[in-house]
C-alpha cells in the first residue's frame, strides 16, 4: 500500500512540475565580472531582472567582492533600479525609480536601496494577486539589531493599470522610514523645448521646476504626473496613504521626483498607476472621480503572503517518504532536507508569536516551494528505487 502511494506522489508530481510553466512571475539572476579596466580590476556586477504581471523591475549594482561586496558606483549603469510600469515603455523611471531612507536611533539617515548591496528578489505569490518581494540589509549599527528592509510589490489581475508598494522596516522596532522618494518620466523621458512638466494634484496644478514645490499631503494625497505643450497623452498616477505622509513636495523638469517625508512610521503603503493614449485633462478628471475609492483600496489591501500550511504539511510528509527509498537520496539530501525543517520550524514560530511578521511569512514561503523543488528532485531517485524494487 506503501509503494502505491509513493507511486501516486510521484506521478502527481511529475504532472505538477509539467504545469510550471503556467507561473505569471518569473526571475532571472546573475553575478558576472566586469572587464578589467583601471579601478574595475576584479568588480563585479550583479543583476536582477522580476516580471510579474503587467510591470518589470530591473536592479543592478556593481560591487567589490575584496570589501564584502560594498557598493561601487563610478559610472552610468553602476546601479540600477528600473521600473517597467506598464513593460516597454517609459512613465515611470526605467533607471532609478525609488529611493527609501530609513532613520535608526543615533545614527545618520540611510539610503537603504544603495547603502548595501540587495539581498534579493522573491516571488511569493501568482495567480489574480502577484506579489514579490526586493529586500536590502540595513548597514550595521552599534547597539542595533540587525535588520531589513523590504518592499513588497502587488498587482492585482482585476487591476492591471495599478500597482501597490509598500516600503517596510524588518527586525529594528525603532527604526523608521523618513523619507520615500518616487521618480517618473511622464510619457518618456526627452522632449521638444516648449514641452512643460507638471504635477496636477485633487485640487491643482503645479508646473514643475528646479525648485521643489511643497504640496499638501492632507488634501494632495493625490497627484497626476503630465506634460503640457507636447507629448500630453501619458504620465504616471500616485496615491499616497495621507495617514503616513507629514510633508510632501515635486520637482523637476526632466524626471519628476516626488519626495515624501514620513510621520516617522516603519512602514509607507502608496498605489502607482498610469496612463496612455489619453489627453491629460481627461485623465484628471477620470483620476479625481476614482481618487477616494483607490484610496480606499490601497488602505484595504491585504499586505499578507500567503501562509500555506497544508502545503507545508503534504511536502514534508512527502518529502520524508521519498527520503526513505533509497540510502543515496538520505545522503545526499537529507541535511539540506534538516535545514529546511530547522529554519520553517523558525519561522512558524515567529509567525505564532506575531501573526503579522512580514519576514518570517516571507521566509516560510520560499522554505515550502524549496521542499516542493527538493521533491522535484527526489523524483527520479524514488522511482528508480522503486521500479527495482518492483522487478526483483
Amino acid at each position: 500500500m506503501r509503494r502505491f502511494a509513493l507511486i501516486i506522489i510521484i506521478l502527481t508530481l511529475s504532472c505538477v512540475f509539467a504545469h510550471a510553466q503556467e507561473f505569471t512571475a518569473t526571475l532571472s539572476e546573475e553575478r558576472v565580472t566586469v572587464p578589467d579596466e583601471p579601478n574595475r580590476v576584479g568588480l563585479q556586477m550583479v543583476k536582477r531582472s522580476l516580471m510579474f504581471g503587467p510591470a518589470a523591475i530591473r536592479y543592478q549594482q556593481l560591487v567589490d567582492p575584496k570589501q564584502h561586496d560594498a557598493p561601487v558606483v563610478q559610472r552610468y549603469a553602476d546601479y540600477t533600479l528600473g521600473l517597467y510600469f506598464p513593460r516597454y515603455t517609459w512613465n515611470w523611471d526605467l533607471e532609478y525609480f525609488l529611493s527609501v531612507t530609513v532613520t535608526r536611533p543615533g545614527q545618520e539617515p540611510v539610503n537603504t536601496t544603495r547603502a548595501v548591496l540587495q539581498e534579493g528578489m522573491y516571488i511569493l505569490q501568482q495567480g489574480p494577486r502577484v506579489m514579490a518581494d526586493m529586500v536590502w540589509p540595513l548597514p550595521p549599527a552599534p547597539g542595533r539589531p540587525a535588520a531589513k528592509m523590504a518592499v513588497r510589490l502587488i498587482a492585482l489581475a482585476d487591476d492591471p493599470q495599478w500597482l501597490y508598494l509598500r516600503a517596510g522596516v524588518e527586525g529594528d522596532p525603532e527604526a523608521k522610514i523618513s523619507e520615500v522618494r518616487l521618480h517618473s518620466y511622464p510619457t518618456t523621458t526627452s522632449g521638444p523645448p516648449e514641452r512643460q512638466r507638471w504635477v496636477t494634484t485633487l485640487t491643482r496644478s503645479v508646473q514643475m521646476g528646479s525648485a521643489v514645490a511643497p504640496l499638501q499631503p492632507a488634501e494632495e494625497w493625490g497627484l497626476v504626473m503630465h506634460n503640457r505643450m507636447a507629448q500630453e497623452e501619458g504620465g504616471t498616477l500616485l496615491v499616497m496613504d495621507p495617514r503616513e505622509i507629514k510633508s510632501v513636495g515635486a520637482v523637476g523638469v526632466y524626471p519628476i521626483e516626488v519626495q515624501m517625508q514620513t510621520e516617522g512610521v516603519s512602514e509607507v503603503h502608496v498605489a502607482m498607476g498610469y496612463f496612455r493614449e489619453t489627453p491629460w485633462q481627461k485623465a484628471v478628471d477620470s483620476f479625481r472621480q476614482a481618487a477616494p475609492e483607490r484610496l480606499k483600496r490601497l488602505q484595504a489591501l491585504d499586505w499578507t503572503a500567503p501562509v500555506d500550511l497544508a502545503g507545508w504539511q503534504k511536502h514534508k510528509q512527502e518529502v520524508e517518504e521519498l527520503l526513505k527509498l533509497t540510502p543515496a537520496s538520505a545522503t545526499e539530501f537529507g541535511p539540506e532536507w534538516a535545514s529546511v525543517l530547522a529554519h520553517a520550524d523558525e519561522a512558524l514560530k515567529r509567525l505564532a508569536a506575531t501573526p503579522g511578521d512580514s519576514a518570517a511569512a516571507r521566509n516560510f514561503v520560499l522554505l515550502n516551494r524549496q521542499a516542493r523543488d527538493l521533491k522535484s528532485r527526489l523524483y527520479e531517485p524514488a522511482l528508480k528505487a522503486l521500479i527495482e524494487q518492483a522487478t526483483r
